[in-house]
């Protein structure tokens, strides 16, 4: 019996994580479809933000853009953020700081419990919002940063590989729209 319920349960899990990986790539696909249109940047990025905590699960995202000098970063859009801080809240991006440590990686920085996070310096805002685990992924456009994609959750999480793709595939998205914005931009 008790074989039959660990098969059971291990079947449970694939099929929730192959409906999961399904519906992350449904949403990269319509993303993409998206950021195509002309519905604008900033609707882009909102839309990107609650996408990305459907498609994890998450409470928290946070998308961030560099500011010219590069030493601090603005949030455009999020989830699980109060309103007024959309647009007004910065980040730091000098190295030491989260957002920093991301943009030098190579990847995307998974954080297993933030509390215990020695890696960089742990974000007041998010230790206040509860956030315990997530990941964060720097935004690259032709040549430079753009800026920092984050999902995070308020609870213990191990993320699985697709979860990590799903994160870098929505970075692609926004780099490609804000590198079409800005070539718009240019052209008026």
């Amino acid at each position: 019996i008790v074989a039959a319920i660990r098969d059971v349960s291990t079947r449970k899990a694939a099929e929730l994580e192959m409906r999961r990986h399904t519906l992350q790539q449904e949403i990269v696909a319509g993303l993409g479809q998206r950021a195509l249109g002309d519905m604008g940047l900033e609707r882009l990025l909102s839309d990107a933000a609650s996408l990305l905590a459907k498609g994890l699960g998450v409470e928290v995202t946070e998308i961030l853009q560099l500011s010219p000098q590069k030493k601090e970063a603005v949030l455009m859009a999020g989830l699980g953020w109060p309103l007024d801080q959309i647009g007004a809240a910065k980040a730091s991006a000098e190295l030491g700081s989260q957002a920093g440590y991301t943009l030098l990686g190579a990847g995307p920085v998974i954080i297993e419990d933030l509390s215990e996070e020695i890696r960089f310096t742990r974000a007041l805002p998010l230790l206040e919002m509860g956030v315990v685990s997530g990941m964060s992924i720097a935004i690259q456009t032709t040549g430079t940063s753009w800026g920092v994609l984050g999902a995070y959750t308020r609870r213990h999480r191990n993320f699985s590989s697709n979860d990590v793709h799903f994160l870098q595939a929505v970075a692609n998205v926004v780099a490609t729209a804000a590198e079409r914005d800005a070539a718009s931009r240019l052209l008026r």
